[in-house]
């Protein structure tokens, strides 16, 4: 999505990928499976957030998540 980028931490992203890809490709952060949490999720899409913050606003593109 235009003006989006991924999360700068390369390490937590890349696993965030093989998990989501590992789920089916379904948003590991909402629940139940369906079409609405798809990656990227219709929350995302309309609301341009992404609860998992894989994806950040470029100006925000510095923004680190850590490993849980």
């Amino acid at each position: 999505m235009k003006g989006f980028t991924f999360n700068k931490n390369k390490k937590v992203i890349l696993k965030m990928v093989e998990k989501t890809i590992d789920n089916d490709g379904y948003c590991l952060c909402q629940f139940p499976k369906s079409d609405e949490t798809l990656c990227p999720c219709d929350n995302f899409i309309n609301n341009k957030e992404c609860i998992c913050n894989m994806f950040v606003k470029e100006q925000n593109e510095d923004k680190i998540i850590q490993p849980k």
